[in-house]
């Protein structure tokens, strides 16, 4: 620009450059004001967008803040719910299946248990079985040996009638025994009365079924390997039985026809010593009299309609037998099917146990993945809550600084742009007073001049500041679409992250619902096995009571097949002595006959020997003669004396003499005392007395009292042993003498003994005495014989029927009463030493039943060895 302050210039030429002047001036302010409105604006405009950016981007941050806090606590809540979820799971997880498992071992230790009981129980019981089977073909064995001896015995015997002189009640006795063989039952059988016969019928029968029901779970093998040798027995006594019979008949006959003859025809025949057969008597007594023999067998025999009875009640017991046989094979074979279920389903526990070994694992193993995931989210949460915490602070500290540089940029463009100057408005209204002289105009163009300068830069710099602030909210844009796009990815991944965790408690929840309904399942199937369970228990529990019925089955056919095997040994011992018996009497009948026809008198130089005893004579033993049949005795066996003569002379006679001339007398074999050995008729009394024994001796009455093994006796069906029994009177007195318990017992208590006098079925002159007392924590019994007047046969068979009569019209003792022994007394007395009164009048004796019950206390010597149980009838 060219100055104005020249002086050669023109003056017109001044003013227009002075117009010009003002007019770009003018121009130039109107530019400048409309420049600073527009900048002004603009300012204002940008102002308010940014502070409604700040606003907008305070009030967003404020909103993302609190949304990121609730969205945070929520999935904090959630987190804490989905872990505590999770850990009650897992705990709830491991206490079932500890608690299962534990159960489950439980149920397999008991079964377990149940099946290694049921194993020894069948090992047991097969050995008992074979051990049975061994002591059955033991007895078969021992059986067939006796037969053979039985058989070699009536071989050898077959030429040698035997002709018994004993009478019917014995022969009764004897089969009685052998029914209680076929029957094996302790109950005699009635003897000669058709009544009592139907009556021991009934009582039989009632008593067999009872103990058909009893026994009903007896082995069937067992009881038809004991009847069918048994039914051969039987038939094989029979037969012998009815020829005792029939020779007794015959022989009877012939004594008869023989007393007849004697008496009227004399005898004039030869002298014989020696023993011969008699075929020639049987042969007389048939030629005799045939009608008496023929009327002898017409009347029936009650025996075989016993044993066929009996025989009816052994097939029925051996089909009832077969029948539970059967059942305990059902139950066997159950037992196997059982045992092989039981096995499967441990298997499948097992198998099922397996499974949920490996869900618990994948459980295990997912739940640790979950909260590997969700330590992940928690870190990666608080990196970002960091981070943009972090940012933040960090947009305040820039906000502040803005706002600084704000203001700094505000007081600057204020006075670049003339903030503080006029503005265009009022210097258009400003009246325009230009100088008069050069000088002061000079200055105003100066000073103009440099306004127009000053805002040409401000220009310059409001240019240049839009410019930048132009860039720098370009800038900031894009720092805040970035952070709009982050922001946005932010809440893109936390959904994400959201939904997937949603997702995974929902898919934990799924589990945890199927867990708990596989575990229902597992409880529902457990209660199903814990029935199935208590069912098995219930049939083991009834094939053990079958079983334990079978082994006391087994045990009482063990003592019942012991007890037969000994009523066997009694039998033959009776047959033999019988054979003895017959043998002897047969000897003594022909040397009775060989009288007749010889000379009776025998001279001292040919007899060397006494001729009962076998003893040889000596100076002190002197020879002396039977003033009837003229042999020749010693003193001691020469003491019967017979009454002869006009003058009843009294005359010195043998044994067989004195039989044969007084006709009230017992024969000479039954004039013997007993009283060394009691235990034959013991033995023959025992099955119509409960006798019970100690299983051992107390050690202060060795050699007083006798178990059952020294009195050789076994136990009985229904035996206990509980008692003790004496050997003889003189040593009860001498054990009286040593123990004075038993004298105070005996003496002072009121009744303290049961005494019973039993009559034997054979002819004697002696009484058996019994006595019954408590001693030594149990009653004790012994014996004690008496003498007494003479019986006869006659009256010792009616006597042995009076007391099987009496027997068996007692009424059985009632279950809950325990009977210790019974006895049926013909009299009774309180004292040791008082001796009973007579049998020979049976019709005026007051017969009794006594009882004696053990004392409850027992001493620790005998309490030990004793059986608690009582026996009952």
């Amino acid at each position: 620009m060219e100055e104005i302050h020249d002086d050669d210039r023109p003056k017109g030429e001044n003013d227009d450059k002075y117009q010009i002047l003002a007019q770009q001036i003018s121009f130039l302010q109107t530019e400048k004001k409309k420049t600073e409105e527009e900048f002004g604006a603009q300012r204002a405009k940008m102002k308010d967008l940014f502070l409604q950016k700040e606003t907008e981007f305070k009030q967003q941050l404020l909103d993302q803040e609190k949304q990121l806090t609730v969205e945070i606590k929520r999935l904090q809540t959630e987190l804490d719910d989905c872990q505590s979820q999770v850990t009650v799971l897992t705990l709830e997880l491991q206490s079932k299946l500890e608690g299962e498992t534990r159960k489950y071992q439980e149920e397999l230790s008991s079964l377990q248990h149940l099946l290694n009981e049921t194993v020894e129980e069948n090992i047991n019981f097969d050995k008992a079985n074979k051990e049975l089977k061994l002591a059955h073909v033991k007895l078969l064995n021992e059986l067939g040996e006796i037969k053979a001896t039985k058989e070699i015995a009536a071989n050898s015997g077959a030429d040698i009638p035997q002709i018994l002189s004993v009478p019917s009640t014995v022969i009764s006795s004897l089969a009685r025994k052998i029914t209680t063989l076929s029957g094996s039952e302790n109950v005699p059988v009635a003897s000669s009365s058709p009544i009592l016969s139907q009556v021991l019928d009934t009582d039989t029968l009632d008593d067999s079924m009872r103990k058909v029901n009893k026994y009903a779970q007896e082995d069937a093998a067992v009881l038809r390997s004991l009847v069918v040798p048994l039914e051969e027995e039987i038939k094989a006594l029979k037969e012998k039985i009815r020829e005792m019979d029939t020779e007794l008949s015959q022989y009877k006959q012939y004594t008869f026809i023989n007393s007849d003859n004697t008496s009227s025809t004399p005898s004039n025949v030869t002298v014989r010593s020696n023993p011969v057969a008699l075929p020639t008597y049987f042969t007389t007594a048939e030629n005799v009299s045939p009608s008496i023999v023929e009327k002898s067998h017409s009347t029936p025999c009650e025996m075989c309609t016993n044993y066929e009875g009996q025989m009816l009640n052994a097939q029925a017991k051996i089909h009832d037998l077969e029948k539970h046989i059967m059942s305990l094979e059902r139950y066997k074979q159950e037992l196997n099917k059982e045992t092989t279920f039981r096995k499967e389903m441990e298997a499948k526990w097992n198998e099922k146990k397996e499974e949920y070994k490996e869900q618990v694992s994948s459980l295990q193993m997912k739940t640790s993945k979950a909260e590997e995931t969700i330590k992940e989210l928690r870190s990666t949460f608080s990196n970002t809550y960091d981070d943009v915490t972090r940012q933040l602070k960090q947009l305040c500290i820039d906000r502040e600084n803005n706002q600084k540089e704000l203001n700094r940029l505000q007081r600057e463009n204020d006075n670049l742009v003339g903030k503080y100057s006029k503005h265009s408005q009022q210097l258009q209204n400003e009246v325009i007073n230009l100088p008069d002289n050069v000088e002061d105009l000079q200055e105003l163009i100066l000073r103009c001049q440099e306004e127009l300068i000053s805002a040409k830069i401000a220009k310059e710099v409001a240019d240049e500041t839009v410019s930048a602030l132009i860039e720098e909210m370009n800038i900031l844009r894009d720092q805040s679409q970035s952070e709009e796009q982050s922001r946005i990815e932010l809440e893109n991944t936390l959904t994400e992250n959201m939904k997937k965790l949603k997702n995974d408690v929902h898919q934990i929840s799924r589990e945890r619902n199927q867990h708990i309904e596989a575990f229902q399942d597992v409880d529902r199937d457990n209660v199903s096995l814990r029935e199935e369970l208590k069912m098995c228990n219930v049939k083991w529990e009834k094939l053990l009571k079958s079983k334990k019925q079978a082994e006391e089955t087994i045990n009482e056919l063990r003592s019942r097949v012991s007890s037969l095997q000994t009523e066997l040994d009694n039998s033959e011992k009776v047959q033999k002595d019988f054979v003895l018996l017959s043998q002897s009497l047969q000897q003594e009948l022909e040397k009775i006959r060989g009288a007749e026809t010889e000379v009776r008198w025998e001279h001292e130089e040919d007899v060397y020997d006494c001729r009962r005893c076998k003893n040889v004579f000596s100076v002190t033993r002197r020879k002396l003669h039977c003033r009837h049949c003229g042999r020749i005795f010693c003193s001691p066996c020469l003491t019967h004396t017979v009454h002869s003569g006009p003058n009843s002379r009294p005359s010195k006679v043998c044994d067989v003499c004195h039989t044969l001339l007084v006709r009230d007398s017992a024969p000479y074999f039954s004039t013997v005392p007993p009283q060394a050995n009691c235990k034959p008729f013991l033995q023959l009394v025992s099955p119509f007395l409960l006798i019970a024994y100690v299983k051992s001796i107390p050690p202060s009455t060795k050699g007083i009292f006798a178990s059952a093994d020294q009195f050789g006796h076994r136990r009985h069906d229904n035996d206990h042993r509980k008692f003790m029994i004496g050997l003889s009177s003189m040593e009860m007195l001498e054990l009286r003498r040593k123990d004075r318990e038993l004298e105070e017992h005996i003496m002072f208590q009121p009744a303290p003994c049961i005494w019973a006098v039993l009559a034997c079925c054979a002819p004697t002159n002696f009484h058996f005495r019994f006595g019954c007392f408590p001693y030594l924590g149990c009653s004790t019994l012994f014996w004690q014989s008496d003498p007494c007047q003479f019986r006869t046969v006659m009256q010792a068979a009616e006597e042995a029927a009076q007391f099987y009569r009496q027997f068996d019209k007692k009424p059985n003792a009632p279950p809950s009463t325990p009977t210790a022994v019974t006895t049926v007394a013909t009299a009774t007395n309180p004292q040791i030493g008082d001796s009973t009164t007579s049998t020979s009048a049976p019709a005026s004796t007051s017969t009794s039943t006594s009882t004696s019950t053990s004392t409850p206390t027992a001493t620790p010597a005998l309490a030990g060895e004793m059986d608690t149980t009582t026996p009952s009838m």
